[in-house]
């Protein structure tokens, strides 16, 4: 089976114990977005699960800006070697690059928006050109 950028956030948070794990969700309710981003909403993540934090982590900000998200999260809670394990974890999954600088994960097929040029699409979703709004989920931009 082939390993995707969720089964790799999966298997991390669930090798988080209890009270980590509840620490990663506040964080991630408070940290600081890119502009054009929203914290999930805190009714969301209070009940959620391993699995419900990793799909509402990359439906809100897709596989590319996700796992910088995730990395940040687990770094401001002090799990730096948990973040280091995700970076390698997915240089083993297909189709998934992560620059050494700055953790912006760059997945075909799910382009990182360039700067002033902010967007939120799906998986699979080609972003082009300079004129096309696109609206997903909690987030607006342009591309």
């Amino acid at each position: 089976m082939v390993r995707t950028v969720r089964d790799v956030l999966v298997e991390n948070l669930d090798e988080l114990d209890e009270k980590t794990f509840k620490r990663f969700k506040n964080k991630l309710n408070d940290i600081k977005l890119k502009e054009g981003f929203r914290n999930p909403p805190r009714s969301r993540l209070e009940t959620a699960d391993v699995d419900d934090v990793a799909s509402l982590i990359l439906d809100m900000y897709m596989e590319s800006y996700g796992v910088t998200v995730t990395i940040e999260v687990l770094k401001a809670i002090g799990q730096n070697q948990r973040a280091s394990r995700i970076e390698q974890d997915l240089q083993k999954v297909p189709n998934c690059q992560i620059p050494s600088a700055g953790h912006e994960a760059a997945v075909p097929n799910c382009q990182i928006p360039s700067a002033g040029h902010e967007a939120a699409g799906k998986m699979g979703t080609q972003l082009s050109g300079c004129n096309t709004e696109v609206k997903y989920g909690h987030t607006a931009g342009r591309v």
